[in-house]
């Protein structure tokens, strides 16, 4: 989704790939694989440089997001992530906080986009009728900066029977406007439709929501305006997907939806996502699945959330019809059902690969 460049037009391109833990390595390795196809066909070259982040900087440098790893995260033109992992980290380690988000706040990142579309070979991964998921083709706007996603987050007390936490949930209006402004360009730039989604029965910071981007939507009246709230939302996205163009949404409400709307395409091993950062800073790409470190090394994670988050970080750049070729190789390879387990299918990681350099 073109929204701004931020790039010169000097002769080369500086990615850096954050790896990270789990099969992170593996749907990296895969999408620079399709890089290295592609390469010949850009108007500059790629200088790609590799970095830890997670487990691995922890190996490395003693943290999980170490200072000297970030600061080559804002020395890039783009970031290529694969995933970290969290689960039983020692506390003084958990104590760091999360290595995406503290990558998240160094670049700026402010707004997440989250594509879901129905790639073909999928129908039967997926728990929605055919009929119903057929046309499905929407664009989740998650705002990143604010909300109790964001926090803090704190353990208040730990003596068994008097345990508590609080997660602080704050939005301010400029957070809430900067969203807005982002999908409704975007919707211009598709169907021309906005849906807003917050929780404003129960939460102030929902009612906020739901007012600034009635606002937001009042400058754009080209563009179709809804406001669903949350619960009446995850309905509506099973019984009439398709209906849905530009969803625009909270920190956590966005995490959690754009999950559940994963689950229409078959896997959340098929998103991308792009993370649109402060002027200056690089945007920041990445699959929407998690580490996995059950299916770590054997050979069998999707690599196509990556290959994906790929091809919109070339169109980003401006490589638009590298973008499509990459995107069209995918459809080509899932229809002809070269689909990894997670999708049903046998294929391994590698092979689904070498089925997308092929159609390329």
């Amino acid at each position: 989704m073109k929204l701004s460049s931020g790039l010169g037009d000097g002769g080369s391109r500086q990615l850096l790939v954050l790896a990270g833990d789990g099969i992170g390595p593996e749907v990296t390795g895969a999408a620079l694989a399709v890089l290295g196809a592609v390469q010949g066909r850009l108007p500059w070259a790629v200088a790609v440089t590799e970095q830890p982040l997670g487990r691995a900087a922890l190996r490395e440098f003693g943290q999980v997001a170490p200072r000297a790893v970030l600061s080559k995260a804002l020395a890039a033109d783009a970031v290529l992530a694969g995933a970290v992992d969290t689960v039983g980290l020692p506390a003084e380690v958990a104590a760091q906080g999360s290595a995406i988000l503290a990558l998240r706040r160094a670049l700026g990142c402010y707004v997440a986009l989250r594509p879901v579309r129905i790639w073909p070979g999928t129908s039967a991964a997926s728990p929605i009728r055919n009929r119903l998921r057929g046309r499905v083709n929407m664009l989740f706007v998650r705002e990143l900066t604010g909300g109790a996603y964001a926090g803090p987050h704190r353990r208040l007390g730990s003596r068994v029977g008097a345990r508590r936490a609080s997660d602080r949930m704050v939005y301010s209006e400029a957070q809430v406007k900067r969203a807005a402004r982002v999908a409704f360009a975007c919707a211009r730039q598709r169907r021309g439709k906005v849906t807003s989604v917050d929780k404003a029965d129960a939460l102030a910071t929902s009612r906020l929501w739901r007012t600034v981007v009635g606002e937001v939507a009042a400058q754009h009246p080209d563009v179709e305006f809804e406001q669903l709230r949350a619960n009446n939302f995850a309905l509506q996205l099973l019984l009439r997907p398709a209906d849905f163009d530009v969803v625009v949404t909270g920190n956590l409400l966005g995490d959690i939806l754009s999950d559940e709307a994963a689950a229409l395409s078959g896997s959340l091993g098929l998103l991308p996502s792009e993370s649109l950062s402060r002027a200056g800073s690089p945007a920041l790409y990445e699959p929407v699945h998690g580490a996995a470190p059950q299916i770590a090394g054997k050979g069998i994670a999707n690599p196509i959330g990556a290959i994906l988050s790929l091809a919109m970080l070339l169109r980003e750049w401006g490589a638009v019809q590298v973008a499509d070729a990459i995107e069209a190789a995918t459809e080509s390879s899932l229809g002809a059902g070269v689909i990894t387990p997670d999708l049903g299918g046998s294929a391994s990681t590698d092979v689904v690969t070498e089925a997308i350099l092929s159609h390329l």
